[in-house]
């Protein structure tokens, strides 16, 4: 007598991704890929952000590199308010490299 093959359980048909869901997505792995290993220091530092931005009343954030080429550029940053948790600059140093 042969066995039984058993029959494939029944794939519940997926709905399609719509545009806000892959922006949404996309999102989420630029965060974890950006935001993963960042670099945090306190804004007491006296890196020069802007004329606006109280440097001791914030965090930097330095994310990591979008792309692995070697390169002199500026650092990209962002200042974390320590009060409210908002960003309140988010640019470029001036320090290249």
């Amino acid at each position: 007598m042969k066995p039984k093959r058993k029959t494939p359980a029944r794939r519940r048909r997926q709905r399609p991704v719509t545009v806000a869901q892959a922006r949404h997505i996309a999102a989420r792995f630029d965060m974890a890929r950006r935001f993963g290993n960042a670099r945090v220091q306190d804004g007491a530092a006296g890196l020069y952000l802007s004329g606006s931005v109280r440097h001791r009343d914030a965090w930097l954030v330095f994310p990591n590199p979008v792309s692995a080429s070697v390169a002199i550029r500026p650092s990209e940053v962002f200042a974390v308010s320590k009060r409210t948790g908002r960003v309140i600059y988010s640019g470029l140093l001036t320090d290249e490299g």
